[in-house]
């Protein structure tokens, strides 16, 4: 846990520095390109209320052939089987954990066992195993090799930590948390971190760009060592990069334990929220893997009786098309997604792979409307339960507070722009059957209305409402339906 508190924070301060390029120099190619898109981006920095930075750079093939070229497979390997050697060498001297207490009889045990699950804790299987994929991945992604390759990377370093690195059986659960949201995460780790790193500058700044790119992208970094990138000068363009949209928040949340909002003091939390857009939507005729994708992290600043984590939410396209209906705008698409939430009422966490629908209307006079639905398969996911504690994982003689589950999640978000005045509202369904824990099936939703105004130049004042509702059926336990409310205001900044 204190591992993972450390990350989030120090991932917070690398993205709150001020070290964004601003690049200026562009594939002399794509001239006509990049015209239209500046076109495109100003009409769409009228409509969304948002505050868009940077330009497209498309670096030319000779340069990044040049600077990057695609290192061979083995190295990735070599690379991610090198970070689980590091990472069991840290639990098993330094932390002493009883898993990491390896043998060869407890890897032939593993592999005549095969897969089962775990009884960790929401934050670790959901939060810290992506975390440890997204390493696996960039050091495959930052050698030039692409999204799929990268994850089949991601897959052996999983692989290898479950049946060699630990006494624990192979867990199903974090094999394919680790391999699928941890590619998610890496892929996002790289398109930010690309925006960071420019190997033009020098001093201070260069040591900032790269340890602000490393702290939350490591084994990035740990190839940009090891190839001596780190101290490279280069003055052209190298890594693509898109438009960028990023905004925090600072405000105050209060939680129900019911549908009646205590205000008593000690139920007030201080919360920060960290919102990046990559890649401003309608932007593009084509969309590859992370071309465009949402960032929505929220943290609980006072942890009054809240877990530090609060949001973790990613919303990306994985292949995309717009459409043009005149003057209205389409966009279909298929996205992954990934959901955590969690405090002292209810903690969800789900990963996604579906079908999405985007639609942006024309600019009106005073108005302006972006409309976005989606379905969803959900190959894993974690809701927590009281009854979950009487179902033990047989090998390990323990239980978890929370089922694993598969299941369907719809999401649905309208923004109305008028002057000066952003409102929107977001629902989020999520359908679950549970995998291990207690049988049945489970029905949440969410409904997150958002009001916002823009009170000076990039500063503003929003006020947001949380219904959650949940409605459970088991087959050995008496039913659920319970409703929860959350309130929140806060002060948000464009940078």
């Amino acid at each position: 846990m204190n591992i993972i508190r450390f990350i989030t924070i120090f991932t917070l301060i690398a993205f709150s520095l001020d070290i964004f390029a601003d690049d200026k120099v562009v594939n002399l190619s794509q001239i006509d390109e990049i015209k239209q898109k500046k076109e495109e981006q100003k009409k769409m920095m009228e409509f969304s209320y948002l505050q868009w930075d940077g330009k497209t750079v498309i670096p030319k093939m000779e340069t990044v052939e040049k600077y990057n070229p695609r290192k061979p497979l083995w190295i990735s390997f070599l690379g991610t089987f090198g970070l689980n050697l590091t990472l069991w060498s840290y639990n098993r001297f330094i932390d002493q954990a009883g898993h990491s207490m390896i043998s060869l009889a407890s890897m032939e045990k593993n592999l005549k066992h095969g897969f089962d699950y775990d009884a960790d804790s929401l934050d670790i299987n959901f939060w810290g195993h992506p975390f440890q994929g997204a390493m696996y991945y960039n050091t495959a992604r930052s050698l030039g090799h692409d999204y799929l390759t990268s994850m089949s990377v991601t897959a052996f370093g999983s692989l290898q930590w479950e049946f060699f690195m630990e006494i624990e059986p192979a867990a199903i659960n974090d094999f394919i948390i680790t391999t699928m949201a941890g590619s998610m995460f890496g892929e996002m780790f790289y398109r930010l971190s690309s925006l960071i790193i420019d190997e033009s500058t020098e001093g201070s700044e260069r040591i900032a760009r790269e340890i602000g790119a490393g702290s939350f992208n490591p084994g990035r970094l740990l190839n940009r060592l090891i190839f001596r990138r780190v101290a490279r000068d280069s003055k052209d363009p190298i890594y693509h990069k898109e438009p960028y949209s990023f905004n925090v928040a600072f405000g105050m949340n209060t939680i129900s334990d019911g549908v009646n909002i205590d205000v008593n003091g000690k139920k007030r939390n201080m919360i920060f929220d960290f919102m990046f857009i990559y890649g401003y939507p309608f932007g593009k005729k084509t969309y590859k893997p992370f071309d465009h994708f949402t960032l929505d992290m929220m943290l609980n600043l006072t942890m009054n009786k809240q877990p530090l984590m609060g949001s973790f939410l990613i919303d990306s396209i994985f292949y995309g098309k717009q459409f043009n209906l005149g003057k209205h705008k389409i966009i279909l698409s298929i996205n992954q997604s990934f959901e955590y939430l969690e405090n002292n009422v209810y903690q969800i966490a789900a990963l996604d792979l579906g079908g999405m629908f985007m639609y942006r209307s024309p600019k009106l006079k005073f108005m302006g409307i972006l409309f976005k639905t989606g379905a969803y398969f959900i190959p894993m996911g974690g809701v927590n339960s009281d009854y979950a504690q009487y179902y033990l994982v047989d090998e390990l003689n323990r239980s978890r507070d929370y089922n694993v589950s598969f299941g369907v999640n719809l999401k649905s978000s309208l923004i109305v722009v008028l002057p000066y005045t952003l409102f929107k509202i977001d629902y989020l369904f999520w359908w679950f059957k549970t995998y291990q824990g207690a049988r049945g099936n489970e029905i949440i939703g969410v409904l997150k209305p958002t009001l916002s105004f823009r009170i000076f130049g990039r500063i503003k004042l929003g006020f947001q409402y949380f219904i959650y509702h949940r409605r459970g059926k088991y087959n050995e336990f008496p039913d659920i339906n319970s409703s929860n409310y959350e309130k929140r205001m806060f002060i948000s900044f464009d940078f």
